[in-house]
């Protein structure tokens, strides 16, 4: 992480507040991971008491990063794994709630994690409701609102106006818009020199035109492999070569499932499935995904590193892939595609057209202009997000009285 500055006057005295607070962050999920991590790296240079608290793929993300963290089960003191929405156990709540008491907590940092399971983020975030302890929820994907029994955090902190204008439609908490913590360490990249040393490690070419296809935990529906085809022809079209990072969330036999659609389309891919996000992002040109995240990784890197960032392309197609995450997602389109700094393609011909696009230097050289024009530097958002705990610890702002129990 990039070292956080705290020595304008009005954030020193807000970071007089921090210091010695207690503080619980956690997520399950890596999207949220790599900003809860900055958050709690931030909050630390600030002087407060950090515990991080991870489960599933967040712990492995934290593991990998070499991170100090506790793992759930670690933290209650007992097994606990994720569980389907609405079925936590009102004993798992009450250790919680011991535990934060305990602990002396004063503030929750959670990530938002999927809406199908409940894990250690509604946990902590139910038992802190309940205790009166104020509660936070990272957000990493534009207007994401969970909600256990009716019950949400009492802010959120967004990464830009589109999400704060998502949230705050759904939602009666405080939003701020804080930028992306997880990105503030793209300025100190040396892209160039990753990217010649990544692609020399891979055995591809340091000219040679690289396409990167980010996975999801799609494989079971059937528009998801039509993706996967339409993704080899453009490869096969414009030939290049084709790099495959597989979502955190896909098993083994999904991975193999995916390799060999990809083989039978006529593309051997050069599959990477370890490394912080940036490595993949800084050997390609293009990044396509159907839906994901990595597409804000992906302009964060062109923002860093104008000549070297990935053009972003959503293959917003089939059907199916289409009403999925508009259903889970709850918006109709995705802001990098409402704001012009990424491309969409609706059927394989678009897609095909984009890739070529993404190859064209000229092309890539405006995107970047518009990203830079844009996105906020994201070295201040920890900053940000820890003046803006630091003031709600002081002020006590919280929207409800203590909640006595949750159904």
């Amino acid at each position: 992480m990039e070292r956080v500055d705290f020595s304008s006057k009005g954030t020193a005295v807000a970071m007089r507040r921090m210091k010695g607070s207690s503080i619980v962050l956690t997520a399950r999920d890596v999207g949220a991971a790599g900003h809860i991590v900055c958050l709690a790296d931030g909050l630390r240079a600030a002087g407060a008491a950090v515990e991080l608290v991870g489960q599933g793929a967040a712990a492995q993300y934290f593991a990998r990063r070499q991170t100090h963290f506790t793992d759930g089960s670690t933290w209650l003191g007992q097994p606990f794994a994720e569980v389907s929405a609405g079925a936590l156990e009102p004993h798992l709540i009450s250790k919680a709630r011991a535990n934060l008491r305990e602990k002396r907590v004063e503030a929750v940092i959670c990530g938002v994690s999927a809406f199908h399971s409940d894990g250690i983020d509604e946990l902590t975030m139910l038992a802190a409701r309940q205790e009166g302890i104020p509660t936070f929820a990272m957000q990493d994907f534009w207007g994401d609102v969970k909600q256990v029994g009716g019950i949400s955090c009492d802010h959120y902190l967004v990464i830009d106006d589109a999400a704060a204008r998502l949230t705050r439609q759904r939602s009666t908490s405080h939003v701020k818009v804080i930028g992306s913590p997880k990105h503030g360490g793209f300025s100190e990249l040396n892209a160039r020199e990753l990217r010649v040393r990544l692609r020399r490690r891979l055995g591809l070419s340091a000219e040679g035109l690289v396409v990167g296809y980010f996975g999801q935990n799609l494989i079971g529906m059937a528009g998801y492999s039509q993706v996967i085809m339409d993704v080899a022809a453009s490869v096969r079209a414009t030939g290049a070569t084709l790099l495959f990072r597989p979502h955190p969330r896909e098993d083994g036999a999904a991975v193999s499932a995916t390799l060999s659609m990809f083989r039978t389309a006529g593309v051997q891919p050069v599959l990477t499935e370890v490394g912080p996000i940036e490595e993949p992002l800084v050997m390609i040109d293009a990044a396509i995904s159907c839906f994901s995240t990595v597409g804000l990784d992906a302009i964060h890197l062109t923002r860093s590193a104008p000549c070297l960032g990935p053009m972003v392309i959503y293959a917003d197609y089939p059907s199916d892939i289409a009403k999925y995450w508009r259903h889970h997602g709850r918006i109709d389109s995705l802001p990098l595609v409402e704001t012009g700094v990424a491309l969409e393609a609706k059927n394989g011909i678009e897609l095909a057209l984009a890739v070529k696009r993404a190859t064209c230097a000229s092309e890539r050289a405006v995107f970047a202009a518009r990203i830079k024009r844009q996105l906020s530097d994201p070295t201040m958002a920890v900053m940000a997000a820890v003046q803006y705990v630091a003031d709600v610890l002081a002020l006590r702002v919280a929207p409800e009285a203590p909640l006595e129990q949750c159904t």
